[in-house]
Formats: C-alpha cells, structure tokens, sequence
C-alpha cells in the first residue's frame, strides 16, 4: 500500500542515504536467489548475506535500499496484530566490514537515529533504544547522541545459522504519545562482530553491520496511530472494504486488505498460482481471498479495482484481473470435483466415518466446505452453490 507519506519517507531516505556516503540500491524481487535458501526475500538483509558472512568481499562497503519483502511464517496472525504483513517494504542500511567495532557502530547508529528525529521528524524523547548490557561501545553511542531512553536487555544477540558468526543488536523503539507503556520497534540494527557462534568469543577486528526498518511502522509512528492498519497507507483501502459489507469484524477486512496487496505485487513481480514452492504460496492465497470475500459478502473484483489504486504496479488491470478470474474457476472446479468425491464416500461408509483430514487432503475442500458437511448439511445443495 502507498500513500503521499510512505512515499515521502521512502524519497527521502534516498536522499538521506547519499547524504551518509551509502550506495541506494533498488529492490531486488520478491523471490529470493536460489542460494539464498529462502523461497522470497524475508527482509532486506537476504540479498547481502554473502557480503555479511565474509563469503563475498563488496566494492561498495555502505549500501541501502528499501526491498519489497514477504514473510509467510506468520500468516494466521495477519490483520490481528496490526505490525505484521505479508508483503511489506523494509528500509535497511548496511556496512560490510570497512571500519572498527567504534567507528562503525557510531556511523550506523547515527544514520539510523538523525533518520529518524531529522528527516522523518519523530520525537526524540518518544525514541527508546535496547542494547546489550555488556555492549559498552552502543551504549556510549547511545549517551553521545543523547538519548538516554536505554533499555538493558540479554536478548540483543544473534547467531548466523549459515555461518560461525554471531552478533550485538540495538533496537530502535517508539512510544505513542497516548500510550506510555507501549513501545514498537522501528528500527532494528545487528553488529556482526563475533568469529563464532557465541558472543564475545573470538572477535574481529572490523565489524559487519545490517539493519531493518518497517516502512508501515514508521509511518504509524509518525501519525501516532496504535497499529498499522489505521495509518494512512491503510485506512482509506480498509474503510471502502467495510462499506461493501454489513459483516462487522474489522479484522476481517484488514486480514482481506492485507492478503489483496500481497496477491498483487506478487502477480506484477511475475509470480503466477501454481502447485510449486512460490506459485503455490499464491495460490494459498488466492483461494484464501475467494473464501473470506464469500464469507464477507464481498465481490472480490471490486476489491481488486480498488486495491489496485492504491498500488503502484506495472501489470495491466486486465491482465492481473484474468488471473484472479482463472484461479477463481480453477479453485471452485476443484470444490467440486471434491464434492462429487466425498458424496460417494459418505453414501459408501457414512459420515461418521468420513475423516475431516480425508475431506480436506484427499478431496481438496476448505473448511468452511468440511464444517458444513460435517454439521450435516446436505452436500446436493453445495453441489449446487
């Protein structure tokens, strides 16, 4: 989703960047490279991990971008907790072993923080950071910036899982001016500084630096909005869902709201639905838009129209919307043909020995397809539906 502030912030971290001597690069796509172990790329970091390993030496030794990103491991929870997405942009800067622990940890956490107070514009006493307690050289960093909102916490590691690398973190925290005890993490910037899989054993002499910053999180703090979905890249997309349906959860239709903008910069990255490793992530998610417009009372091609509008994509409307379509006679094909299926094996052994899982695995149905079997309700009329 975009709107006239998440663009701003986005331009003038670009600017930023080449004020700071960092190199912009533009987003990679969605999918990740194949060595990267990763079906999409899960942050900004993904596209630079060999640098960051030591497994690659760069010419460019600050780098940032803002990637297009997409994580899927928490997919029950979106449109419930009101941080997390599916598809989301992250604003990131990197170093990859140029200078010392000193010199590098001041520069990255200086960008990230005059980022934020002079560009984006937060307040600064509303700005809380987290460092390791033994971490001296960020929290001296931290004291000269003169933020001295410091939160001393053990949990600021990290270990590499590809490589014997371990690292310091400090988190970037904001507080809603309407809310003292809530604090959401911007901005989360990891110091790779350790030749092992524990912290302060076996240290390098120069330092590896990343970062990640959620660009809806950053925009809900500068508008001081309690979650996401009530920022401005957000609510004009979820109000217009809501007026299309007397269904009254509002979760409901960020969940939908949330699901339709991933469809559709995946569609225009050049992902189609499929039964294979990215495909059928989109697929899953197509078909999960089909089911909640149903259950919403929604025509899921006036959402698409609208969502669209608040996107800025490269696909054309006709060509996106004939994929919705194709999926959509695809997907209520199989239902069924899944139908058809699990009517004679319930007249064969009866529906109390008809599995849930042999409805949905064997017969291909979604739930709220089994729930109704299995309450009963006669599979002629589904048949019909």
């Amino acid at each position: 989703m975009e709107s006239l502030v998440s663009n701003n912030i986005k331009d003038s971290f670009k600017s930023f960047s080449s004020e700071y001597g960092f190199v912009y690069h533009e987003s990679e796509p969605l999918i990740a490279k194949e060595d990267s172990r990763l079906l999409f790329n899960i942050s900004g970091g993904v596209k630079y991990q060999d640098e960051l390993l030591e497994l690659k030496e760069s010419d460019e030794k600050k780098v940032s971008s803002i990637q297009r990103c997409l994580r899927t491991d928490g997919m029950k929870s979106i449109g419930y907790s009101g941080r997390h997405h599916l598809f989301f942009e992250m604003l990131g800067h990197f170093m990859f072993y140029e200078s010392s622990e000193k010199e590098t940890k001041e520069e990255f956490i200086k960008f990230a923080y005059n980022f934020l107070v002079n560009f984006v514009g937060l307040d600064k006493n509303r700005l809380f950071v987290t460092v390791h307690p033994q971490d001296i050289v960020t929290l001296e960093t931290w004291k000269k910036l003169g933020n001295n909102n410091i939160l001393l916490t053990k949990e600021n590691t990290f270990t590499s899982p590809y490589a014997d690398k371990s690292a310091l973190r400090t988190e970037i925290k904001w507080q809603r001016d309407d809310d003292e005890k809530s604090l959401v993490e911007l901005w989360n910037l990891v110091f790779t500084q350790f030749n092992s899989k524990e912290v302060f054993i076996n240290p390098s002499s120069r330092v590896g630096a990343d970062s990640g910053a959620s660009l809806e999180r950053i925009v809900s703090a500068y508008e001081n909005k309690r979650n996401n979905y009530e920022n401005s890249m957000w609510l004009t997309y979820i109000n217009y869902l809501l007026s299309l349906s007397s269904y009254e959860s509002i979760d409901e239709f960020r969940r939908l709201a949330d699901f339709l903008n991933t469809s559709i910069n995946m569609i225009d990255d050049g992902i189609k639905p499929g039964n294979k490793v990215q495909a059928y992530v989109l697929r899953k998610i197509l078909r999960t838009i089909f089911d909640m417009c149903d259950t919403l009372g929604l025509n899921y091609e006036d959402a698409v129209i609208e969502c669209i509008k608040h996107n800025n994509i490269n696909i054309s409307r006709i060509e996106l919307l004939k994929i919705y379509e194709e999926e959509l006679s695809r997907y209520y094909k199989g239902i069924q043909n899944g139908l058809v299926m699990a009517k004679k094996m319930i007249r064969k052994k009866g529906l109390e020995n008809v599995s849930k899982d042999f409805l949905k695995s064997t017969c291909g149905l979604p739930d709220k397809y089994i729930d109704k079997i299995l309450s009963r309700e006669d599979i002629s009329l589904l048949l019909k539906r």
